[in-house]
């Protein structure tokens, strides 16, 4: 249990964020009820050395740079086929690299860009917000500065080999926030000047710009808003909102499975229209393309429910927790799929006395079952995301309040209700006691992270789920 301590918060700065459909959603599902999920859901068990068999280090820079003068930042990770990639902008210079490697080897390089770019094609004026990789291939989206002013970006490789494209822009103001991939890869756009959000499908030099699609029932000024995207088999869904015309924000959905994007509509049962505020912070997809997100509200009626689906047919199962109670995005909020039926999430709630509990919740068929984060120190404050290995192990890290106050990272192991906890190791070179944090997990076999520690300089970690 951690109090809710503004000071160890940091804020998840994603933004919530064509034939268009709107349909119900149908069915409430079987739940455990939360008293017996909680009981049962509390197996969990300390970890012992700090970080074994796992590595810590500062995120490599391109020669000439240093934490001070970069001011680099990386969100996001992805693999395929055993090489890693991170997406780093640079905050102190216009520019960026991309990391590359895996386990304890990785290289800063910059990829060439485009031909137009300001700077020739070898690169230097790219800024990378994400990384994705699936089908064995790895794309990285960003920014460059051209010749004729700012244009959109995807990098398509893997290793030190990557090929540059500029992508279609259709509002003219977009800015990429994640980027996905399975047999294509697509990207979302952070909000434009006038909430025009924009949709990217494709890959390596072929790519479609979509203006996002909104239902029906969305008012005349829907502002609409993109939060994440997961890619499988040939569908690719984005998560969102948008304002309707009863004046509440519906959670809003973005499917493909050709070219062309689908928008559906997302309401909380018990509520009406006008008191809707559905969050939809994290989506995982499988292979068979069946895709489940998380819908969230904070509002009137708050509560929390897996939405799982493909198409314009999506249906609901409820997290049981107790009435009134809804998962926290603030906290973090993440999850992923061993398979089509089977799915798990992390993050955190408010419970009685005004304390926030760390949770996962596991939905395997209709049923949804609970269990407590295991604790190290003081408690959990942050989780990072979600990968699952297979159906009997997912890992996610997070990090905890240490008896100095000081965030610490960690990883946890399990499946369904059964879960451990263990120390991870602090960037090698880092002094001692200062708060690290992993904002992002991918794990193929092994797993790497990409964080953050003293406030706001990358390092990147790796080692055995």
């Amino acid at each position: 249990m951690t109090c809710l301590s503004s000071s160890l918060v940091r804020m998840r700065a994603a933004l919530i964020a064509g034939t268009v459909a709107s349909v119900a959603l149908l069915g409430a599902g079987v739940t455990t009820s939360a008293a017996q999920a909680q009981t049962t859901g509390t197996a969990g068990t300390a970890g012992t050395a700090a970080g074994s068999g796992w590595t810590a280090e500062k995120l490599p820079l391109l020669r000439g740079y240093t934490e001070d003068t970069a001011l680099p930042e990386a969100n996001t990770i992805g693999c395929a086929s055993g090489k890693c990639v991170t997406a780093v902008s640079f905050n102190g210079t216009y520019g960026g690299e991309l990391v590359v490697g895996s386990g304890s080897s990785w290289r800063a390089i910059v990829p060439p860009a485009p031909s137009n770019a300001a700077s020739g094609p070898g690169g230097a004026d790219e800024q990378f917000a994400a990384a994705g990789c699936g089908d064995g291939r790895c794309v990285a989206v960003g920014n460059y500065y051209a010749k004729s002013g700012s244009g959109l970006l995807a990098e398509t490789g893997k290793g030190t080999s990557w090929k540059p494209y500029e992508l279609p822009d259709r509002t003219g103001e977009a800015s990429l926030a994640r980027v996905a991939c399975a047999d294509k890869c697509a990207a979302i756009s952070t909000n434009s000047v006038y909430y025009r959000a924009e949709l990217e499908l494709g890959s390596g030099t072929s790519w479609k710009a979509t203006v996002a699609p909104v239902p029906s029932n969305a008012s005349s000024d829907p502002n609409v808003t993109l939060t994440s995207v997961a890619c499988g088999g040939k569908t690719c869904v984005a998560t969102g909102g948008y304002y309707t015309k009863a004046g509440g924000e519906d959670g809003l959905l973005e499917v493909t499975t050709g070219s062309t994007w689908k928008a559906v509509s997302v309401a909380l049962p018990g509520m009406r229209a006008a008191d809707q505020d559905v969050a939809l912070p994290d989506i995982a997809c499988v292979a068979s393309g069946t895709c489940t997100t998380i819908g969230v509200s904070g509002g009137v009626i708050p509560g929390s429910a897996f939405v799982t689906g493909s198409g314009t047919h999506w249906t609901m199962t409820k997290i049981p927790l107790k009435r009134g109670d809804s998962l926290l995005t603030s906290y973090g909020l993440y999850m992923a799929c061993a398979s089509a039926t089977t799915c798990t999430a992390v993050s955190e709630y408010v419970g009685s006395g005004g304390f926030a509990n760390g949770v996962i919740a596991v939905k395997s068929g209709k049923t949804v079952k609970l269990a407590a984060i295991p604790a190290l120190g003081k408690g959990t404050v942050l989780v990072a995301p979600i990968a699952c290995l297979s159906a009997k192990l997912c890992a996610f890290a997070g990090t905890y309040e240490a008896k100095s106050g000081a965030g610490e990272p960690m990883l946890v192991t399990g499946a369904g209700t059964k879960w451990k906890a263990r120390e991870l190791p602090e960037p090698k070179g880092a002094p001692k006691n200062l708060a690290a944090e992993p904002v992002w997990l991918a794990c193929p076999r092994a797993c790497d992270i990409v964080g953050i520690y003293d406030g706001d300089a990358p390092y990147l970690s790796a080692g055995p789920a």
